[in-house]
């Protein structure tokens, strides 16, 4: 069955403990209230690093992906993705961490990152060579999917080869998915899942500004996407949910042209809110993998 996630960041390190067992408690009552505690089959944990500049929000030091698992785990039994980040990491260390992640029951890690240079020196793989490295100890290996990159199909199609076997993509908020997975189908005969991102616009983002901060990039479909995020961001929750909705549709209907396996992840960077569980609710209402069989939509 296909991924259906929730990402959940891990909490602040100072008192992380509890308060990531209480968040799991919490995203357990929310996804029952709205009717998709079944459907979640996946938790997505990302590693949060400081060196990310422009940060619209204050970053706090995280605690670590491995621990957010355990203590979510207790009450989201479910499976568990970690973003793993390669920069500053000698591939021995990478190995030593893949071991660990493998020991505490996380078999799909997402390698992400580039190498950086640290006293006249390169540190760190690339994606596809840590997953060419690492696919031994970890059974699923991913990669971040950027739709919108230039030169992405390329990118993405390295990346498979090297052994990825699923994407997840950055945050959609236009239909453009849609175009790359056209290019990529003639690109690869290697049909890798697809995960596709999608989050709740809240208000706070018309004064916060982090969604823009995530997706931006100078390419001119890129700022169409930014524009729709601030031309929803402020609209009463009923009108936005709509077009919302909307949005997930059109990229479903599209991603299901090709013949890739296609998962939906749901990202919260916003914190735990009813309008957000909502919307997702009705998003895996228009399509779900769940209640659905892979590349067929309900309604056809």
């Amino acid at each position: 069955m296909s991924s259906i996630a929730i990402e959940l960041v891990p909490a602040a390190k100072t008192g992380g403990e509890e308060a990531t067992r209480k968040e799991g408690r919490t995203v357990r009552e929310k996804l029952e209230k709205a009717g998709i505690l079944n459907d979640i089959n996946t938790v997505m944990i990302p590693q949060v690093i400081s060196e990310d500049e422009f940060r619209p929000v204050e970053l706090e030091e995280k605690l670590d992906p491995i621990e957010t698992k355990r203590y979510l785990s207790e009450s989201l039994p479910v499976d568990y993705i970690a973003t793993q980040v390669t920069v500053y990491s000698p591939m021995e260390d990478l190995r030593k961490r893949a071991e660990r992640l493998r020991s505490e029951g996380i078999n799909r890690v997402i390698f992400v990152g580039a190498p950086r240079v640290e006293n006249e020196q390169m540190i760190g793989p690339t994606p596809p060579e840590a997953i060419s490295g690492l696919k031994d100890i970890i059974p699923s290996c991913g990669v971040i999917l950027i739709p919108t990159r230039e030169s992405e199909v390329d990118r993405f199609s390295a990346k498979v080869d090297a052994g990825a076997n699923f994407g997840n993509s950055q945050l959609l908020f236009s239909d453009y998915m849609t175009t790359f997975l056209g290019d990529l189908s003639q690109k690869t005969d290697k049909r890798p899942e697809v995960m596709l991102t999608f989050a709740y616009v809240p208000k706070a983002e018309a004064k916060v500004g982090l969604f823009e901060w995530m997706i931006w990039d100078e390419q001119p479909q890129v700022e169409k996407e930014i524009e729709f995020v601030k031309s929803i961001a402020e609209k009463p929750f009923k009108e936005k949910k709509e077009k919302l909705v909307d949005l997930y549709k059109r990229v479903i209907d599209g991603a299901h042209q090709y013949d890739f396996p296609i998962g939906v992840q749901f990202s919260i960077p916003y914190g735990l809110s009813g309008p957000a569980f909502e919307t997702y609710s009705e998003m895996l209402e228009v399509w779900s993998p769940a209640r659905t069989p892979v590349g067929a939509r309900g309604d056809d």
